[in-house]
């Protein structure tokens, strides 16, 4: 995950609860990443806000406005949803 040339976190804060070492573990991972100049690419339906409560300031500051876009005008319609056609099997 570190020396990925890319690396996609996929749906940030869909887990439960970010403990301690998790909040740890994403800051460390996100400095390590910046450091290196490596790409990171992370989905989320949490606000910049909601990632400042459930992360901390750090790693809200680290996925700040050079790495956050809204995505809130994309159109996805007529593009099937995989997870409702597996939970409809």
């Amino acid at each position: 995950l570190r020396s990925a040339q890319l690396l996609v976190l996929n749906d940030l804060g869909a887990e439960e609860v970010a403990t301690p070492w998790v909040r740890t573990q994403i800051e460390t991972l996100l400095d390590e990443r910046i450091e290196a100049r490596l790409r990171t690419i992370v989905t989320t339906n949490l606000s910049p806000e909601e990632i400042a409560r459930s992360y901390g300031e750090r790693t809200a500051s680290r996925l700040g406005p050079r790495f956050f876009r809204v995505a809130d005008d994309t159109t996805w319609s007529g593009v099937p949803d995989f997870r409702q056609r597996r939970s409809a099997s």
